[in-house]
């Protein structure tokens, strides 16, 4: 059996991260082939500095915890950015992310039992793609200073994925092993990059259409119950409160149809939406541009990637008015049932909202990478 790769967590000293480390982070990239550790001791700190580097020397994927934006945790994520070391990045909010590290991808999770393993999840899911080069890794080094083999483009590693105990490989993994075989040395080239940024692009895009469809149709929902309501309360007769609990039922069931879609739907649209700049981020960044035609695709795509994020502002708008209705909702105590669906469909549009901030940032920094290949054109 091949040697495991290696997994190093940057975290603050505090018991309240402890929990997090055991029950979530270790056993998440655990359960994927990886040998994890952290440091253990703040104790010695000439013995404990020299842990850190040596570890994240050694280290094929970095966890860094960003929550309470600890000085000892920034300082050595800053360090793994200066070795192109692949890192994952972790925070309860945003706000402890420091200001030039935000355009970067960041997993935000909560501490909420019913949520946390969502990050669980998302760490075995990432540890998975990095062993088998699925997924690439950006950082300010690797993005403004030239590598001769970066990290986020080569296909090449001379450490063989680790065997999970038991595994018996299917088709898929059978078919895997062959065209990784196949491509053996070889790095990705500009028709890979742009075969998955539109795989990509069309995930993201169809969930918008069915998302905007089916937010047309609760809204058409909600104003008819609406109006049945104020017609109930304006005229009551005998039966008007079974009736108007009736009403309340189908209105609450509407909201958690519609967020049961947003369920099943929302990983693949975090997905879709970073390998679709990730990857058309890894395509300028190789391309070379050298005829007029070459500029002229560029200009066409720099038109794009502006109209997308144009339309995404107006989306994350729209979502968040949607989300300021369904919140009234809820905090009309209507009826159990409206209360605890408005709750939860305010907890999902939150999410859709954390997935729509990131995408200005990711798109403002394929533009810089676009217009880069402009200056170094002229």
């Amino acid at each position: 059996m091949s040697t495991p790769m290696k997994a190093f967590v940057l975290m603050p000293f505090h018991p309240e991260f402890d929990e997090l480390y055991s029950e979530v982070i270790k056993p998440a990239l655990e359960d994927v082939g990886y040998a994890v550790s952290r440091a253990d001791s703040p104790i010695d700190q000439q013995n404990i500095l020299k842990h850190i580097v040596q570890a994240i020397n050694e280290a094929d994927l970095i966890i860094a915890e960003l929550t309470t934006s600890n000085a000892n945790v920034l300082y050595e994520l800053g360090f793994c950015h200066g070795l192109d070391k692949p890192t994952v990045m972790l925070s309860q909010s945003m706000d402890d992310v420091p200001f030039d590290l935000r355009q970067y991808t960041v997993q935000l999770y909560d501490t909420d039992f019913r949520r946390i393993g969502e990050l669980k999840a998302r760490l075995s899911e990432i540890g998975a793609q990095w062993r088998d080069r699925g997924m690439t890794f950006d950082n300010p080094r690797s993005d403004f200073i030239a590598s001769p083999l970066p990290l986020s483009i080569s296909r090449r590693d001379s450490r063989t994925p680790p065997e999970t105990e038991g595994e018996e490989p299917g088709d898929e993994a059978d078919e895997r092993e062959e065209e990784d075989e196949a491509d053996e040395g070889e790095e990705e080239g500009l028709l890979d990059f742009a075969h998955q940024g539109e795989q990509a692009l069309g995930r993201t895009t169809r969930f918008f259409l069915t998302l905007t469809e089916d937010t047309q149709k609760l809204g058409e929902i909600l104003t008819s119950s609406t109006a049945e309501a104020d017609q109930l309360g304006q005229s009551p007769e005998p039966g008007s409160a079974s009736r108007m609990h009736k009403l309340a039922l189908r209105v609450a069931g509407a909201m958690n149809a519609y967020s049961q879609r947003v369920e099943e739907a929302l990983p693949d649209l975090d997905e879709g939406i970073r390998e679709q700049f990730r990857n058309t981020t890894a395509w300028v960044q190789l391309a070379q541009p050298a005829s007029d035609e070459d500029i002229g695709a560029l200009r066409k795509l720099r038109s794009t990637v502006a109209e997308s994020l144009a339309a995404n502002r107006a989306n994350l708008e729209a979502t968040r008015g949607f989300r300021e209705s369904v919140s009234g909702l809820r905090q009309a105590g209507i009826s159990k049932a409206m209360s605890g669906a408005s709750r939860r469909l305010c907890d999902n549009l939150d999410r859709v909202i954390a997935v729509l901030e990131e995408v200005e940032p990711l798109g403002q920094r394929l533009l810089r990478a676009i217009d880069s290949k402009f200056a170094s054109a002229e």
